[in-house]
């Protein structure tokens, strides 16, 4: 994928240490999580489409199959360049003497589809930015497919 940095993007003098950005994708069904990092910046997917439901039975956001699918919408592309924009503005704009390290939440409703994807994504192009370092965790991600898959069972009669 292409690097979307903004023409002429440069980090500001004080970005000596990089500055750390942890990218955590959660389902708002689950719980909102407690993190020890400040907040930089969020977004909440729940008002997407969703992939098609019967990939979502058999795929998480991991797979290629709901990332191709979540992609697909332009509303979705859309939303995700002003994302990135705008993150990339914030993180420009920290003064000196802040936190290096910052949190990105990124919810939906579950946290196995567009969250997951939204991160994924996300992640490999903060990669390539200069001066930023980034991470990503997927929280509760295997309880809520845990979750899913004893509901699917349960519609089915097989529990």
């Amino acid at each position: 994928m292409a690097l979307m940095v903004r023409p002429g993007f440069r980090p500001p003098r004080h970005f000596l240490p990089p500055v750390h950005l942890h990218l955590y994708s959660f389902g708002i069904t689950i719980g909102t999580p407690t993190l020890s990092l400040p907040v930089l910046l969020g977004i909440d997917l729940r008002d997407l489409i969703p992939p098609p439901q019967e990939l979502c039975y058999w795929f998480t956001g991991k797979d290629p199959e709901i990332q191709a699918a979540f992609w697909s919408f332009r509303e979705h592309e859309r939303i995700y360049r002003a994302f990135i924009l705008k993150l990339q503005d914030r993180v420009m704009s920290l003064p000196p003497g802040v936190p290096r390290a910052w949190a990105v939440l990124v919810n939906c409703k579950v946290g196995v589809h567009r969250s997951v994807a939204f991160v994924r994504r996300l992640h490999d192009e903060l990669r390539a930015w200069p001066m930023v370092t980034v991470e990503k965790t997927h929280l509760w991600f295997w309880r809520a497919v845990d979750l899913r898959g004893r509901r699917w069972e349960r519609e089915r009669g097989l529990d």
